[in-house]
């Protein structure tokens, strides 16, 4: 539903079928150098036949969120083992409009497949320079928030009240555990 425009990547640039009904990461690219390279530039790379054969599934700018590829096809965007992942092209200039508008799709993402992904930059997967102006940090679309603390009648013996204390520890250690757990 967040996706502004379908702008299909040229038939050589990626493959029908064969991508996983449950694919386990979202590599997160940017598409060139901040000032120079543009959402409009890479919509034409990945849209002209070309012997390199390269595309992504998404390409995000600003408030752009351009589907390339589908989701139930293959995009040529990480290697071997990256191809098995979404793949989404961000403005290098990462600007806050952009890092919203990619976690719009993210959250889009979860819910369509009923699960969080793991983000990984694409220099993680193989050596390369793509991926060097992301912060997966800012991409993060885990929300934190503490279960509200039960409010106690106003005649409630003291036992019962809540203290700032009790909220504050529940809390931390609510952070705590999502910290374990983004760390895997």
């Amino acid at each position: 539903d967040c996706v502004t425009e379908v702008r299909p990547a040229a038939t050589t640039n990626f493959e029908y079928g064969n991508f996983p009904d449950k694919p386990e990461m979202a590599v997160i690219h940017d598409f060139g150098t901040k000032g120079k390279d543009t959402i409009t530039s890479l919509i034409n790379w990945f849209t002209k036949a070309r012997g390199d054969g390269t595309s992504a599934h998404f390409a995000v700018s600003g408030k752009r969120i351009v589907q390339l590829v589908s989701l139930k096809d293959r995009a040529y965007h990480a290697g071997k083992i990256g191809n098995n992942y979404i793949g989404i092209e961000t403005d290098p200039a990462q600007d806050p409009e952009t890092i919203e508008s990619a976690k719009s799709l993210l959250k889009e993402l979860k819910v369509k497949y009923g699960y969080q992904f793991p983000l990984i930059e694409h220099n993680q997967i193989m050596s390369t320079s793509c991926g060097d102006d992301v912060d997966l940090a800012n991409y993060d679309i885990t929300l934190v928030e503490p279960e509200k603390p039960v409010e106690p009648p106003q005649n409630a013996p003291e036992e019962v009240k809540v203290t700032l204390y009790d909220v504050l520890k529940v809390l931390v250690e609510k952070i705590i555990d999502w910290l374990k757990q983004w760390r895997r």
